[in-house]
């Protein structure tokens, strides 16, 4: 799994005297900010130097050449001049720093440090360091002993962990502000094929005598139906292999009489299910999409890859409702800051901005209040299954901190964005054992919505939602090799146990009849 940290100095507006530091996890991490802060430069570095990270990860040859102090070629991808990625507010180099978060012994390489020196930033030279110490490894001849071990300086090193996680930097697809593209001559739009490249991928995939391909292209069409609400949806290309058309609840038309949004999607989704990442990086999802549509389209794009989403936006309650990790991204004079965005929450100032009104003139009519993003995007696979997720805004509650204890005037505030008959709540219980008291604070804090005059509220009969998962879903979703939770059994401290935030894959994999008879799908089929 991702984990890593990256520290930028001297990166297009991020100067080094106040290093960008931020951590990559897998699931979602998302950079909130205004117009020109610098939110879409840290995107697109993924991007530009995906040649040095393949260096120092796939090429074990330029990783030893690295560690030898070599200096090495890669060029900027989609960068026409070079120079531009250079702070222009001093003279100083520009270094990349990568930091695993994975405990090794001190022999494995737990960091390096690309450096781009101002009179060549088409090469870098590396610096890496070994340990849970961040030891300096001095420059060396490096001679290759086996895979991923190298002897330097008399030490046997190991780079199997680092190599990893700069693999999955590099299995990257960056998506652009700009989705729409696709009656063009054959062109590339940063990873994205174009016009009739595009075109003609599609019609390979879905055509073509691969049926893992096959498979691939009505999924997309599945989704893309499910979001727009159509009954069915079939995207062919033309005779000529120009362009696409498309047949939207059996009635044909050009792509080019559909709105924008369908053609972002279809770009979108198209590239993502024919490339099948570990990361991907998309700018603004926002664009061109209703906020009714925005939650599912990241929740979608999701699980076309392995590791997770990284995104930046101008939505404060958009990366709220899906980010695990959220960095406020603003400028101060001249410079660009990236802080930890502060997740104090404020449910009124979330609702509102989200814009629940317009929510409702789309058909939304309930929000559902769940503790966190990660069950923001667990709970919604559940809705799709009942065909109430485009009926129903699922909001975060931030987590326990919030879920904890009497809030009823933060929650009878929600009552000026919306009627307190149109909220409802869902929040795991922490019981122990059968017919055990729920935790005493997820308790008062039932109490306090049921005083507020909400809907409903389920404080679950099991422990958590993760514990309504069937053995078939979990191993479809996160590998053969878990199993069921019991009943009350904690994810936490279970020898069995998946990251949380994989949660959504698996409620992804779930069918009806996995919580038939449960409270669960009784209470969201009754909201």
């Amino acid at each position: 799994m991702l984990n890593v940290s990256l520290t930028l100095k001297n990166f297009r507006c991020f100067d080094d005297s106040d290093p960008v530091h931020f951590d990559v996890k897998s699931g979602v991490t998302a950079f909130v900010g205004p117009n020109n802060s610098g939110k879409s430069s840290i995107l697109r570095m993924f991007y530009e130097l995906r040649n040095a990270f393949n260096q120092i990860g796939a090429d074990e040859g330029a990783t030893g050449a690295l560690l030898s102090g070599q200096t090495r070629p890669a060029s900027l991808l989609g960068v026409p001049d070079p120079s531009a990625v250079l702070c222009d507010r001093n003279q100083r180099p520009m270094t990349v720093r990568i930091d695993t978060r994975r405990e090794g012994n001190k022999e494995a390489i737990s960091s390096i440090e690309l450096k781009f020196d101002r009179d060549n930033v088409g090469a870098f030279s590396a610096t890496a360091f070994t340990g849970p110490r961040r030891d300096a490894l001095p420059h060396s001849k490096a001679k290759r002993k086996a895979e991923h071990h190298f002897a330097v300086s008399n030490r046997e090193v190991q780079n199997e962990s680092f190599a990893e996680q700069a693999e999955i930097l590099r299995d990257s697809l960056y998506i652009g502000p700009f989705r729409n593209i696709l009656n063009q001559g054959q062109a590339n739009y940063y990873d994205l094929n174009v016009g009739t490249s595009f075109v003609q991928t599609w019609d390979n995939w879905k055509n073509g005598h691969n049926r893992e391909h096959n498979r691939a292209i009505k999924e997309v069409e599945n989704a893309i139906a499910h979001l727009f609400g159509f009954s069915s949806l079939e995207i062919n290309p033309s005779p000529d292999n120009n362009e696409l058309r498309v047949f939207v609840d059996n009635h044909p038309f050009s792509l080019h009489e559909q709105g924008a949004g369908l053609s972002q999607f279809i770009v979108t989704f198209g590239a993502a299910a024919t490339r099948r990442p570990s990361l991907i990086l998309i700018d603004e999802p926002e664009l061109n999409l209703h906020p009714s549509l925005q939650v599912d389209f990241l929740t979608t794009l999701s699980t076309f890859a392995s590791e997770g989403v990284v995104l930046s936006t101008h939505s404060i309650g958009l990366a709220r409702s899906v980010a695990d990790s959220i960095y406020s991204v603003r400028r101060e004079g001249n410079r660009s800051i990236v802080r930890l965005y502060d997740e104090t929450p404020n449910l009124q100032e979330f609702a509102g901005e989200l814009g629940f009104s317009a929510f409702r003139e789309l058909g939304y009519d309930r929000i559902l209040l769940v503790e966190g993003p990660t069950d923001v995007r667990t709970v919604q696979q559940i809705l799709r299954m009942l065909n109430k997720d485009h009926k129903i805004v699922v909001f975060p509650l931030l987590g326990h901190a919030f879920a904890s204890g009497d809030h009823s005037n933060a929650l009878e505030e929600l009552n000026r964005i919306a009627p307190a008959d149109k909220i409802a709540a869902l929040v795991d219980s922490e019981r122990e054992c059968e017919g055990g008291e729920p935790d005493p604070k997820r308790k008062a804090f039932s109490d306090a919505c049921n005083s507020a005059g909400f809907y409903s509220v389920l404080v679950t009969e099991r422990r958590a939602i993760e514990n309504y998962f069937s053995s078939r879903a979990i191993k479809q979703g996160v590998g053969e090799q878990y199993e069921a939770l019991g009943p009350y059994e904690a994810l936490g401290k279970s020898s069995n146990k998946w990251s949380k935030k994989l949660n959504w894959k698996i409620a992804h994999a779930m069918e009806i009849n996995d919580l038939k008879g449960t409270d669960l799908l009784g209470f969201l089929e009754s909201l």
